[in-house]
């Protein structure tokens, strides 16, 4: 089983602490995660460089449902988590 997390980023000032902790989650095999955004994407770019974590330019910022298709049309996974810019996971949410 293939998990992709999406995430919208509209808030990359916000984004930085849900990134931080899906990357401390416990281990989970076919893990990929997907970052979206309108613009602001340089700093988390430049600050997460996670082989798991691939960054999709969006052509403006987009409505949040915008965001989350476009995530799902670039995911992998079997399976898909939304989690939006501001939200911290708990430490082994993906037990």
């Amino acid at each position: 089983m293939k998990l992709s997390i999406i995430v919208p980023v509209g808030r990359p000032e916000t984004a930085r602490q849900t990134v931080e902790s899906i990357l401390r989650q416990a281990p989970c095999p076919g893990l990929e995660q997907i970052i979206l955004v309108g613009a602001g994407m340089n700093a988390l770019r430049e600050e997460f460089r996670d082989p798991r974590i691939q960054y999709v330019e969006l052509p403006g910022r987009l409505n949040p449902s915008a965001t989350r298709i476009a995530g799902v049309a670039h995911a992998t996974g079997d399976w898909f988590l939304f989690v939006d810019d501001d939200i911290a996971l708990a430490g082994l949410f993906l037990e």
